[in-house]
């Protein structure tokens, strides 16, 4: 995964394109909403052309229009957004289809879920994460506890899907406790990325991306070596 840099050309592309495909989006029907060619919603999305802060807004416009906020004690659909702090602003945008996981921390007061994506570069899948508050999302928990009790009836092994859902929690409560690791963790995986794409480059180049591969990846562990124990009560407790 590559890091999402907030206010780059790159992490809105890469908003813009987590977004449409989690809504079900193609790439003219995304342009046709834009009032653009498909030709420059990909330069968009690829982060060689920076958003127009008008059709960015348009964007938002468009996604508010199909998820509008859950009403007290309704149903929660397949599709939800994240609220920024004021309650209002999308900030993600998450389907039942690619939810992956969901932790809240010790206090109760933020809240990080996570999404499978596909890097628009590579072509590889990649696990996104939103921090949240949880005073302005509540409407999250219905969405998720439906979600996931839809897979626990669907799955085949229920002993393996506690496990899995067990681990993901584990880790995202760790990512709460510990901002450092996930920010570490995205820069290793991005760097591996970069030095796996570059069979072709010159060998300066490749030196130097591996270099800061094992730069990154002494970082993390580093990182890691400090990291705060998790309780496993706190993890495993009902949200």
């Amino acid at each position: 995964m590559h890091a999402e840099k907030k206010n780059a050309p790159e992490h809105q592309g890469c908003t813009l394109l987590r977004w449409r495909t989690t809504l079900g989006w193609g790439l003219a029907e995304t342009a046709k909403r834009l009032g653009v060619t498909p030709r420059t919603l990909n330069s968009y999305e690829s982060g060689a052309q920076e958003i127009p802060k008008g059709r960015w807004s348009l964007f938002l416009h468009e996604v508010a229009k199909v998820l509008r906020p859950l009403r007290p004690n309704e149903i929660p659909v397949g599709l939800v957004t994240v609220n920024g702090e004021d309650g209002f602003t999308c900030i993600d945008v998450v389907s039942a289809d690619n939810y992956a996981g969901l932790a809240i921390s010790d206090d109760g007061k933020r809240g990080l879920i996570a999404s499978y994506a596909i890097n628009r570069e590579t072509g590889t899948p990649y696990l996104h994460r939103q921090p949240f508050l949880v005073e302005v999302n509540r409407h999250l928990f219905k969405a998720v506890e439906a979600w996931d009790e839809d897979r626990r009836v669907q799955a085949k092994d229920e002993a393996v899907y506690h496990m899995h859902r067990w681990i993901t929690r584990m880790a995202l409560k760790g990512e709460i406790d510990n901002p450092d690791l996930a920010t570490l963790k995205l820069e290793m995986n991005e760097a591996n990325e970069k030095l796996k794409a570059a069979k072709d480059a010159t060998a300066d180049d490749q030196a130097r991306l591996f270099e800061a591969h094992e730069a990154a990846v002494a970082a993390f562990v580093e990182a890691l070596a400090r990291h705060k124990p998790i309780q496993e009560m706190n993890i495993l407790r009902d949200q």
